[in-house]
């Protein structure tokens, strides 16, 4: 049996078991049948205020241009995303979502809230603050540093 010895070991278990709880309590709706994967998720996300270029999906998901252009292929074979040529500049191809690709992501996102509202209704508000106020502070480090 695996007991934590280590605050990392620690953070794994719990990790785990809070996920395994919110899959157990939280259904998984029909309508997300074809959930996008999590970086699919984030490039969509990314071109939710509009068309981006191949380089700022690199950029923003922490990703080489290779893996992003594989991942943009992946997505219009999926249909959920679209190259669009710049008009000022032909050299320049921005993605941008497709009608498909708006709805998988309010559908997704619609059940990625309701899971994470389960888990934050669990917590006061004075601990929702803590964990944000970690949370934050965890991702301003690693900004720090990558």
């Amino acid at each position: 049996m695996f007991n934590p010895k280590t605050t990392e070991q620690e953070i794994i278990l719990f990790t785990y078991k809070i996920s395994r709880l919110v899959r157990k309590y939280v259904a998984h709706p029909a309508s997300v049948a074809e959930e996008p994967s999590m970086l699919q998720l984030q490039a969509l996300i990314n071109m939710s205020h509009g068309a981006i270029t191949m380089s700022q999906i690199a950029n923003e998901l922490y990703i080489k241009l290779p893996t992003a252009s594989s991942l943009v292929d992946r997505l219009i074979e999926g249909k959920y995303v679209k190259r669009i040529d710049d008009k000022s500049d032909r050299r320049i191809i921005k993605i941008d979502l497709t009608e498909k690709g708006k709805q998988i992501l309010i559908t997704t996102m619609k059940a990625k809230m309701k899971k994470v509202k389960f888990i934050l209704d669990k917590l006061s508000a004075e601990e929702k603050k803590s964990l944000i106020s970690i949370m934050k502070n965890l991702h301003k480090k690693l900004e720090i540093h990558s």
